[in-house]
């Protein structure tokens, strides 16, 4: 994971729209991607990336790359929050683009 990924954390200015990062590790099971992909459709917003893979390790675990533009930093650490607590999610990370 990259050093650049972070938590969002909610400001008290201005909050412009811009465009965040988001990869989630998950258990490499058939609903996840389904879940995650419906934290953004929900919310009307659709990804200009997506990018999942199989990652090799002791259990198999999901990669999930997504980036969505029009996103305020509140919005982006509420969408983190929610991904979070999906099924068989184990870890979000983001990033401000």
């Amino acid at each position: 994971m990259s050093a650049d990924f972070h938590r969002p954390q909610p400001s008290s200015g201005h909050n412009k729209p811009t465009t965040y990062d988001f990869v989630v590790y998950a258990e490499a099971t058939p609903d996840v991607m389904p879940r995650v992909l419906d934290q953004f459709a929900k919310r009307s917003l659709v990804s200009t990336r997506w990018y999942s893979a199989s990652v090799d390790g002791f259990a198999p675990q999901l990669q999930i790359d997504v980036r969505v533009s029009g996103v305020d930093e509140h919005q982006a650490c509420h969408i983190a929050r929610c991904l979070e607590r999906l099924v068989h999610v184990q870890e979000v990370a983001t990033a401000r683009g």
